[in-house]
């Protein structure tokens, strides 16, 4: 699962999502798990 993914998972009414081997394989584990919580409050609305 990649960040672009949770907009429209969040929006689906996914109360969450397993990202934990996204944010543990990056480079920058602190700048993926930015990116994934932004992804998925750009799902809210």
């Amino acid at each position: 699962m990649v960040p672009a993914d949770l907009p429209a998972l969040r929006r689906a009414g996914a109360a969450g999502a397993a990202i934990v081997s996204g944010i543990c394989a990056a480079a920058d584990p602190e700048a993926a798990a930015r990116q994934y919580v932004a992804a998925w409050e750009r799902g809210a609305g």
